[in-house]
């Protein structure tokens, strides 16, 4: 009898049944997560849940969407834009890149009262007379411009005399230039045949400068 209160035994909870209870739970929890991840995993495609390839790239750089336009077939931004340059400058050819059909010239970058000339014609030994420089067209031009002058080796009072023909016509007046002087000339050379510049000086041999056409060029579409 005792006077206490009589134990239950089948209420007692022991110390083993408290770490079977703790396994159980963890176990549970570890089987839910690989369930989770290997519906994932199913979901992209990949393997174990690991990252898609696409899905990620290194720092810096973007994910490539332009894979197809690698090797044959790329587009090339230089050859582009050569091609729009092309597209947006006129045909052009200078004399001094041509061979003359009569006459001698020297070529090259040329000084004229303050300017730089760099694609120029000039005449040396002008004390031989009228000098002539003629250049076949084969009627594939369509104008023809130059800036005329005098080298700054000529003395002060020398006169040079120019004008340029066309196929045996004059295409300009009789231009007179001194060393201070430059002129710029556009003539019209449609279908012409043939380009000639003329210019003479009365100078002594060895005393004066040269004449020049300044950036000689021709224009249009050969």
């Amino acid at each position: 009898m005792g006077g206490g209160t009589p134990s239950n035994p089948g209420s007692k909870v022991t110390q083993r049944d408290v770490f079977l209870a703790v396994v159980s739970i963890v176990v549970a929890a570890i089987g839910a997560g690989w369930f989770l991840n290997s519906c994932s995993a199913e979901g992209d495609g990949t393997p174990g849940g690991l990252p898609s390839p696409s899905a990620s790239a290194p720092d810096g750089e973007a994910p490539r969407e332009d894979a197809a336009l690698d090797g044959e077939g790329r587009d090339d931004p230089e050859a582009d834009e050569g091609r729009e340059r092309a597209a947006s400058e006129p045909d052009v050819r200078y004399l001094s890149e041509l061979k003359p059909a009569h006459g001698t010239a020297r070529t090259g970058a040329v000084h004229l009262v303050g300017t730089d000339y760099e694609y120029s014609v000039r005449v040396e030994h002008l004390c031989l007379g009228e000098q002539v420089i003629a250049y076949a067209l084969e009627g594939a031009w369509d104008t023809f411009e130059a800036t005329l002058g005098v080298t700054l080796e000529a003395h002060p009072g020398d006169i040079h005399h120019f004008r340029v023909h066309v196929d045996n016509e004059p295409a300009t007046d009789r231009i007179a230039l001194t060393k201070y002087d430059t002129e710029r000339v556009t003539v019209d050379v449609s279908g012409a045949a043939e380009l000639r510049s003329h210019v003479n000086a009365d100078i002594r041999c060895g005393t004066g400068g040269q004449p020049v056409w300044g950036d000689a060029v021709l224009g249009g579409v050969p």
